[in-house]
């Protein structure tokens, strides 16, 4: 016969590896909330280069048709990977393994964007924007796969075919 102790100590062990297993992990949690305000912030960022494209288009000295489709279309796509990371976070903290797709997509086309508009303007400025865009998302990234083996795996229902 055992003691309770060595009972406790047997089974709590079980019972804690069990809670565990059902928890987010920090690098997930993180990388959730990093993605929810990258994206607002992302979204507030081409809100306002959006507005920008509009106002430069009705002002006849400075507005000129290339620059008004050139910040419209930095704008969008900008719009466009913010709602991404948002939608991609939003699966990713309900633990879904499409989330983390999502996400990695959005982080990659950020990078990307991040690229062609310092390409387009090469600057001191848009450098130093480059890189610390660059590093955020590399940064999330690696959280992300950092708690990829917690995301449960889709799987579809088979349909009876009676």
């Amino acid at each position: 016969m055992y003691c309770k102790e060595d009972a406790n100590s047997v089974f709590s062990s079980r019972m804690k590896s069990k809670v565990r297993e059902n928890e987010r992990p920090t690098a997930i949690t993180i990388a959730c909330v990093s993605l929810y305000v990258y994206g607002g912030i992302g979204i507030m960022f081409s809100v306002v280069l959006l507005l920008a494209s509009v106002f430069l288009a009705s002002i006849p000295i400075l507005g000129s048709g290339v620059a008004s489709i050139q910040l419209y279309a930095i704008g969008g796509s900008i719009l466009i990977v913010a709602l991404l990371g948002i939608s991609g976070g939003y699966m990713m903290w309900k633990s879904q393994r499409n989330g983390g797709y999502v996400s990695a997509i959005s982080l990659f086309l950020g990078l990307i964007i991040a690229i062609v508009l310092y390409a387009s303007a090469p600057s001191l400025s848009a450098l130093e924007t480059c890189l610390t865009f660059s590093v955020i998302n590399i940064v999330l990234l690696v959280l992300i796969s950092l708690g990829w083996e917690s995301f449960s795996q889709f799987e579809p229902r088979q349909l009876d075919s009676t």
